[in-house]
């Protein structure tokens, strides 16, 4: 009961937030790219912390990400890593299905900020757009957020890799930083109920550019096969 009734008080502080921040910040959208991105980190904090005090969930960081452009290969468990990013390191931006560009109010701020949509049931032709507007990305100074297996997948389960990392890898000669989390274990994949406990986060050692395409592949899929235990100790408000 008390886990059911913490998680209504959160999702519905979460489309409280996303209201507000996203009114608030409308004359954003006016601005240049940085400005758009700016809101997004600021309500990506914002319920990051609605998160903590409300159902109890933080994240612990395990690692660093180098500074200027780099590639971000992140396992994809829940929307935990979708808030993560805009968080901690807001000149990155995702690849993402383009549907999201025409959720209302949000989708306006993700067209803004230059994020990279795709349209996954294109294939050829998606790819090479999507290699033409990372390109662009990188050269501006900013990093990208790709989800390998391209949707979310759960705890201790593994999905093929899509082509598009790949060809990211390729393309843009940048380090890969490959990401293994276990977010999944407290905020499951189409589940209303959010569990509390401490999201471990680990960011692996850069895989640096310039290897043949099955030998990135290998260890990539080694990193972000590590299985993560779960973080002792209990989360709080603070």
């Amino acid at each position: 009961m008390i886990l059911g009734l913490r998680s209504l008080a959160f999702h519905l502080a979460f489309f409280t937030t996303t209201l507000f921040v996203g009114i608030l910040g409308l004359p954003a959208l006016a601005g240049p790219r940085h400005w758009s991105q700016a809101v997004g980190t600021v309500w990506s904090r914002i319920v990051l912390w609605l998160a903590r005090c409300l159902v109890g969930i933080d994240y612990r960081l395990e690692g660093t990400l180098p500074d200027g452009p780099i590639l971000i290969a992140s396992k994809h468990q829940s929307a935990f890593e979708t808030l993560l990013f805009p968080a901690i390191r807001p000149d990155a931006v995702f690849v993402l299905k383009k549907e999201l560009l025409h959720v209302p109010l949000v989708g306006w701020y993700l067209a803004r900020s230059r994020q990279i949509a795709i349209d996954r049931a294109a294939s050829a032709s998606a790819l090479r757009r999507m290699l033409t507007a990372a390109r662009q990305r990188a050269a501006e100074g900013l990093s990208i957020v790709i989800f390998p297996e391209g949707t979310r997948v759960p705890v201790g389960v593994r999905a093929p890799f899509r082509p598009g990392v790949a060809a990211l890898y390729g393309h843009l000669s940048l380090p890969v930083v490959p990401v293994t989390l276990d977010s999944g274990r407290y905020w499951a994949r189409r589940s209303f109920l959010l569990r509390p406990g401490t999201i471990r986060v680990r960011f692996a050692a850069p895989i640096p550019p310039g290897l043949k395409r099955r030998e990135f592949e290998e260890k990539l899929k080694e990193a972000l096969s590590e299985p993560l235990e779960p973080a002792e100790g209990k989360s709080g408000c603070e």
